[in-house]
């Protein structure tokens, strides 16, 4: 994204890195002061690589990849990796096993993309060279005990440093002006004013203006620096439409998937916009950007909180659609009654206009004026009068008592004695009928 610039001088005193032995941020580009015969800490150069261009891979991976490239030697279009590092251990040994032996070496790239893409350091081992991780991991401990460290030749090809990276001459103090600077350093605005190509200088003179006058400064900064993600985040920040703001940040993600802090607002705007299920992904992305230890708990607790609340959202969802559906079959249930009844009172209506009588005052069911009694009990007896029955009923108590059944179809039951007497609920109306031997007429009769 930023420039890298290794500048050689014997001036001791210019270099910003009191330790000398790291890249120094500083003025929009990557800054090195190398004396003459100094190793260039490729190192350090492969670590700003990785940070810059892939999203964040398991610490034992980089830490081993830095290494490995630290070894890195050209002599010409020799290139060769994996001799004696520095400081050895299981990270180095692990990758420069699989980077220079002959078995692994052509599917160092497969185990690399796998990485990239997501996927643990065994699943990538197993599925890139075909072998189980613990295998591999004995083996690579078994190299790191032996400590033989034998570099193998890689791909390269012949540069030119004046060609390829141009060469310039300054002097000492040149060097300690163009790194440390001076107290009477321009202003952003004043840098701007004066025409600068520096993209830091616009995303500093955004800070705490309005949107209105930030957002032309970020946009310039952003086209000063397209590979800058920073620009594009600030301004996703200070746009208020939730689908132009998801998009900046997709942007801003593809230039640098490190950003903890852009996967995160990335989930609140689309948990925002009604996409929670997508934001669930999102939230995942966020937990692998972001450095092993408190910080990547701390999100994984807040994406736990977050599908959470999701999930609650989504059943109160359907709990309200589930109410609503019942309230509307209420609502209809009540029309249709509403309809039934003013279609009975129209129809009453036309009949009393037929019939030319006065509706009386109050109607009695037909029920009311015919007295009835009810009783349970066993069917015992069943006499054929010719046509009709007689009924022999005991109660609970154990008292008889004989009913007059007119329709015999009604009962379904053989004449005489019952073989197997059933328990029956009977309503009748009480009449004595000294012929018949009986004490009412039956209503209505059902077998229990």
């Amino acid at each position: 994204m930023w420039p890298i610039r290794v500048i050689l001088t014997a001036n001791e005193t210019a270099n910003p890195n009191d330790g000398g032995d790291r890249f120094v941020s500083q003025k929009g580009q990557y800054v090195f002061i190398l004396a003459p015969g100094q190793k260039l800490p490729l190192g350090e150069i492969a670590g700003i690589l990785l940070d810059e261009n892939t999203p964040r891979l398991p610490p034992e991976v980089e830490s081993g990849l830095r290494q490995l490239f630290d070894t890195l030697q050209a002599h010409g279009s020799h290139v060769t990796w994996g001799g004696p590092p520095a400081h050895p251990d299981l990270d180095w040994a692990r990758m420069q096993l699989l980077a220079t032996k002959f078995e692994y070496e052509s599917s160092f790239h497969i185990f690399l993309t796998a990485l990239r893409g997501g996927s643990t350091l065994r699943v990538a081992e197993r599925n890139a060279f075909g072998k189980d991780s613990t295998a591999l991991e004995a083996e690579a401990k078994s190299n790191l005990a032996a400590g033989n460290w034998q570099p193998v030749s890689v791909s390269g090809r012949p540069l030119d440093p004046k060609r390829d990276f141009g060469e310039h001459s300054i002097d000492g103090e040149a060097v300690t002006a163009y790194l440390v600077g001076n107290s009477h350093s321009r202003s952003p605005e004043d840098e701007i004013r004066a025409g600068t190509k520096n993209p830091i200088m616009y995303v500093q003179a955004a800070q705490g203006r309005p949107p209105e006058q930030a957002l032309p400064l970020l946009k310039k900064a952003a086209q000063l620096n397209p590979l800058w993600a920073e620009p594009i985040f600030l301004e996703a920040q200070l746009t208020s439409d939730l689908k132009e703001r998801e998009a900046l940040l997709k942007k801003a993600l593809q230039l640098n998937p490190r950003s903890t802090k852009a996967w995160i607002a990335l989930a609140d705007t689309q948990m925002n916009d009604g996409h929670a299920l997508e934001a669930q992904g999102t939230w995942l992305c966020a937990e692998d950007s972001a450095a092993p230890g408190p910080e990547r708990e701390a999100i994984h607790r807040q994406r736990l909180k977050s599908e959470q609340e999701r999930l609650d959202a989504a059943e109160a969802a359907r709990q309200k659609e589930r109410e609503a559906a019942r309230l509307d079959d209420e609502r209809a249930q009540r029309a249709e009654e509403a309809r039934i009844h003013a279609a009975e009172a129209k129809a009453n209506q036309q009949l009393d206009e037929t019939s030319g009588g006065v509706k009386p005052e109050k109607v009695v069911p037909w029920d009311e004026t015919v007295r009835q009694r009810k009783m349970q009990g066993t069917l015992v007896r069943v006499d054929c009068l010719g046509g009709h029955e007689r009924l022999w009923l005991k109660d609970k108590s154990g008292q008889s008592i004989q009913l007059f059944l007119k329709n015999p179809a009604e009962l379904d039951a053989r004449c005489g004695p019952q073989q197997q007497p059933r328990r029956v609920s009977v309503a009748y109306s009480p009449r004595d009928d000294d012929r018949l031997n009986t004490s009412g007429d039956v209503v209505s009769i059902n077998f229990q």
